[in-house]
């Protein structure tokens, strides 16, 4: 590559990286008193008593969302090409969000067992996949947060269906994930993968993951 070609990349990427900044910067802040600050306030709620509750109407919220944008809600003029072409990019970011919600769900939920009770303490203590280092700790200053949420949170791994079983089965005794519902779950989370990693492009290495070498 040239020299030229090479500025003319760094120039247009930089372009593109100063568009997506403003767009961002062009959501909406919503008012403490608007009708989705109180709808989230109920959200956080359920979260925090609640994190399977939360998964639930966090998931409903988002299908309810996506079905907003089916042809027999639209008006004629936006049922075309191109609504079809920002649906499924509006329908991509929705699934993102909501295998987001599932894998917060996973963690919170344990996290939340820890900060009731301590008969898991032992166990705990002879997790190798939870550490705690220095950086974490001294992040309590800005934003504290509970024992359980410090411990889980921070963690990696919980896309994959085996290791969360494994977790939940090393501190509560029980497996939370269904054999039968393990492969499934690895499919939609190399599909997450596409959306949030790959601007919802399936790359050749994970169609061939989920035996579907057509979509790639």
């Amino acid at each position: 590559m040239s020299h030229r070609s090479a500025r003319e990349q760094r120039s247009n990427l930089r372009f593109c990286i100063d568009r997506l900044y403003s767009s961002l910067m062009s959501f909406p802040v919503p008012q403490t008193w608007e009708r989705d600050t109180a709808e989230s306030q109920r959200d956080e709620n359920k979260r925090l008593y609640s994190p399977c509750s939360f998964f639930f109407s966090q998931g409903q919220a988002l299908i309810t969302a996506a079905k907003y944008f089916s042809d027999d809600r639209l008006v004629d003029n936006a049922s075309g090409e191109v609504a079809k072409k920002h649906r499924h990019r509006i329908r991509l970011a929705l699934f993102g969000q909501l295998m987001a919600s599932y894998e917060y769900m996973l963690k919170d939920f344990l996290a939340r067992i820890i900060d009731i009770v301590d008969i898991f303490d032992q166990k705990l203590v002879k997790r190798k996949w939870i550490s705690i280092d220095t950086e974490r700790i001294l992040s309590q200053r800005v934003a504290q947060t509970t024992v359980g949420s410090l411990l889980i949170h921070p963690t990696l791994g919980w896309q994959d269906p085996d290791q969360v079983n494994e977790r939940y089965k090393s501190v509560l005794g029980n497996k939370i994930i269904l054999p039968s519902e393990i492969p499934t779950l690895n499919r939609l989370w190399v599909l997450r993968h596409s959306v949030a990693h790959n601007a919802g492009f399936v790359t050749s290495p994970d169609a061939g993951r989920i035996g579907s070498a057509t979509i790639s």
